[in-house]
């Protein structure tokens, strides 16, 4: 058994692809294997993949139809062998001792999952920014994570499913956990790394911290992150995954804040990056999604994204449970109107 398993999940990186490779097999910790997931790649990627595992028995290739993150990261799970679990993107890289510092570190504590820091490379600019995990919950929730060690999502309940569930690249798994708790990425295209990161955040008994940088996240202009995308309307998807988790945990009612809060963030979000055609679609659907109380925040926060003319003046039809609804808005205030059972216009 391979002390960790690192699972790439690649598709059409061939300008990225060498610089990940090499920081992987060129780690200190070299009892590992290295699982790349090809997710139908057009261009030479595969091509990559194969010259560096003639080079390296260590490195195992899945090659799939073009289904996704999600899928290639669920298939590469499925025949991993590490104890831990590491994932890394095919456009990012690791420090060259990241695997061996967080597999002590992760012995050391018999730890279910294990947080640490990473520097995200604005690939435009050239600039580094260093993203410390324990800054950013000192600062929101004046939580001291280099004293304490370790959290749970009891500990820093409030606003706990935007600010402590994200990418699944920057902590380490037990293999044995995931099994155990049946974690598995989301399948559609679009935030397939919200269900399996909740699912660590709510099922782990404590999550680690590690205070060290070791790994570079790469920020592209054209990465699937911020393209612009009819994708994104699988949004709902992924909510109605989310809700069914903490339903099943039986958190419906202490987690109910924190839910609508993940999910006008991520309406919000999705809409602002969806194409123009597909808006109203994504408004009417949203509308059977939320609460008039929740429309009222998604709406605030698409506002900003309208253009000038749109915050004067605009008239949208919509559904909302069934009924036809007219949003309209007047000098950046919405309003909607309805029509009660008498057919009279209402708010």
């Amino acid at each position: 058994m391979a002390k960790a398993s690192v699972i790439i999940p690649v598709y059409n990186v061939e300008k990225y692809l060498p610089q990940c490779l090499e920081s992987v097999v060129n780690q200190t910790l070299q009892d590992i294997e290295i699982i790349c997931v090809n997710d139908g790649s057009t261009d030479g990627s595969l091509k990559i993949l194969e010259d560096y595992a003639q080079k390296d028995s260590r490195i195992r290739i899945i090659n799939q139809d073009n289904q996704g993150q999600g899928v290639a990261r669920n298939n590469a799970l499925k025949i991993a062998e590490g104890e831990y679990i590491a994932f890394v993107d095919s456009d990012d890289w690791l420090e060259t001792d990241a695997l061996e510092k967080l597999y002590e570190f992760v012995k050391k504590y018999k730890a279910e999952a294990v947080v640490f820091d990473f520097v995200e490379s604005d690939e435009k600019s050239g600039k580094e920014k260093f993203e410390s995990f324990s800054k950013k919950i000192k600062k929101r929730y004046h939580y001291d994570l280099t004293e304490k060690g370790y959290f749970n999502w009891r500990d820093l309940k409030k606003h706990c499913l935007i600010n402590l569930t994200d990418a699944a690249w920057h902590k380490i798994y037990s293999r044995e956990f995931l099994i155990k708790n049946n974690i598995k990425f989301g399948i559609e295209r679009y935030n397939e790394d919200d269900i399996f990161s909740q699912s660590v955040l709510l099922k782990a008994d404590k999550i680690y911290y590690l205070n060290k940088y070791l790994y570079f996240y790469r920020e592209r202009v054209n990465s699937s992150v911020n393209r612009v995308t009819a994708e994104r309307l699988k949004i709902f998807k992924s909510i109605e995954q989310s809700e069914k988790l903490i339903s099943d945990l039986g958190l419906d009612k202490v987690l109910a804040l924190e839910l609508s809060e993940y999910k006008i963030r991520e309406l919000a979000n999705a809409y602002i990056r969806l194409p123009e055609d597909f808006r109203d679609k994504f408004i009417n659907e949203t509308t059977q999604n939320l609460s008039d109380k929740e429309l009222r925040e998604f709406y605030k926060k698409i506002k900003s994204d309208n253009s000038f003319w749109e915050n004067i003046f605009s008239i949208r039809n919509l559904k909302q449970k069934g009924k036809k609804v007219k949003v309209v808005t007047l000098f950046g205030l919405q309003y909607r109107l309805s029509k009660d059972e008498g057919g009279k216009r209402c708010y």
